[in-house]
């Protein structure tokens, strides 16, 4: 099992997504302040190995995500967690490097 935690500074709010893979399918777990993300969670308890690796307009993660904003990082947080449970992204390499930031910066 992994967990993802986002900590989203625009919003003010947090996600936590715990995923687990049992044979084909990623079970989902998704806790979160917001109350869009949770409406969507609600439609998310597990996602299909195949599904994860499909292009935007055809991924589940993101086709369930109509509801939110355009910028909500959470879709990605939560593809991210499915594909280090699932193996495309080695926990090896997510010991090293955990984080992913998007910071602003004027220019």
């Amino acid at each position: 099992m992994v967990i993802y935690l986002a900590k989203i500074e625009l919003c003010s709010h947090e996600v936590r997504v715990d995923a687990k893979l049992i044979q084909s399918i990623i079970r989902l777990h998704i806790t979160t302040t917001c109350p869009h993300v949770q409406k969507y969670a609600e439609k998310l308890e597990e996602v299909n190995i195949t599904d994860i690796a499909k292009p935007i307009p055809d991924n589940p993660l993101y086709t369930l995500a109509r509801g939110l904003s355009a910028t909500c990082v959470v879709p990605c947080v939560i593809l991210n967690a499915c594909w280090a449970e699932a193996g495309p992204i080695a926990k090896s390499l997510l010991k090293e490097r955990s984080r992913v930031v998007i910071e602003y910066k004027e220019g």
